[in-house]
């Protein structure tokens, strides 16, 4: 029986926690326009297009650059539409520092694989947030 990618994940999907819902509905305003700006590095842009609908679809997301490629923190887990969209596609685009990047490769990671790319105050806030869950993509 052949599995779809996301049906694995499905185990490691996280709930956030109350304090995590509060601070992205505070802060989801201030990224829109923000995020994949040159001069606000923290926030980029994920242009994917949904499995289902066809339709081109984007969101703002954290990204850390890592060896080449991205790092993108998965507060409400590897299973919501965005990341699985991005999976099924096996490319993306990804908008950060004012530049479109082709991304490719996209593989789930967990906290280990992703800690060191992170400074100890950003694991910190990750483990507040329960993030366990990475996207690492790579340029193609």
């Amino acid at each position: 029986m052949r599995t779809r990618p996301t049906e694995s994940l499905a185990l490691a999907t996280a709930q956030p926690s109350s304090f995590a819902w509060g601070m992205a509905s505070r802060t989801i305003a201030m990224s829109k326009p923000l995020a994949g700006r040159k001069f606000f590095p923290l926030w980029g842009i994920v242009e994917h297009r949904g499995r289902k609908s066809g339709r081109e679809l984007s969101v703002p997301v954290v990204v850390r650059g890592v060896d080449g490629g991205v790092l993108i923190p998965l507060p409400w887990g590897p299973t919501t539409n965005w990341v699985r969209n991005v999976l099924a596609a096996g490319e993306c685009v990804v908008v950060w520092k004012g530049s479109p990047r082709r991304m490719g490769r996209p593989k789930v990671v967990g906290t280990d694989a992703a800690g060191e790319a992170f400074s100890g105050f950003q694991r910190k806030a990750a483990e507040r947030f329960g993030i366990t869950n990475y996207l690492s993509l790579q340029p193609i």
